[in-house]
């Protein structure tokens, strides 16, 4: 049974396949879950089913973010979940289907992040936040042009996050005695993201890179070089 110091973690499209099964896992180390989705019958049976809170909002509405710090006073993690999938080749794409995808897959994920960072930088501890992208953003799937994009722009998205939240995170505990300091801080902070982003986190990635598929997925010779 949760308590009022168990972690309280919010899946945003926690209604989906992967969404509900982060809820399900989640709430097996007893944490307390909310998870927002569109469809309210389908939001309350995955409710119903995992023990987890809902509600029933669009995925790029921030108010999620302060529903859930307004119901338990903290937020220790914020997972989006949300998106979609559009297979068609780039010459039978509409504009207002490619904007779509672009919409539900790559805003979504900033409306999260944005939100969330906000939240978890006020709270003592941070929190985390995560985001779902796929592997057609580096391997070319037929069909998958509009996906791909969406999903290399979440991956950006994500490493400039990164980036960021090490060069200003790196000055903390500071004590702010005034609007110079403060500038000072920013500035040099801004350097460090900098100079992390085309240093260490390249070689981060080069060294953590994660197993490779046990066969390659796609046609390798359209990756980007």
């Amino acid at each position: 049974m949760s308590s009022g110091n168990d972690p309280v973690y919010l899946v945003v499209g926690g209604s989906g396949g992967i969404g509900s099964s982060v809820a399900r896992q989640l709430r097996t180390t007893g944490a307390r879950v909310v998870i927002t989705g569109r469809e309210a019958e389908r939001l309350a049976t995955i409710g119903a089913e995992t023990g987890s809170e809902t509600l029933q909002l669009e995925a790029r509405d921030s108010a999620a973010v302060q529903q859930v710090l307004a119901r338990h006073g903290r937020l220790d993690g914020v997972v989006n979940c949300a998106g979609s999938i559009l297979l068609k080749p780039a010459h039978l794409i509409t504009e207002a289907e490619f904007a779509d995808t672009l919409a539900l897959n790559l805003t979504t994920a900033f409306h999260v992040l944005r939100s969330s960072a906000r939240a978890l930088m006020r709270q003592p501890g941070g929190g985390s936040i995560v985001l779902c992208s796929s592997v057609a953003a580096r391997r070319g799937l037929i069909n998958h042009e509009a996906i791909a994009a969406a999903k290399a722009g979440v991956e950006g998205l994500a490493l400039a996050a990164a980036a960021t939240a090490v060069g200003f995170l790196s000055f903390l505990p500071t004590q702010y005695t005034g609007v110079a300091e403060l500038g000072f801080v920013a500035g040099v902070g801004m350097i460090v993201a900098f100079l992390t982003a085309i240093t260490l986190l390249p070689a981060l990635l080069m060294l953590l890179r994660p197993r490779s598929e046990n066969e390659e997925v796609g046609f390798a010779k359209l990756a980007a070089v």
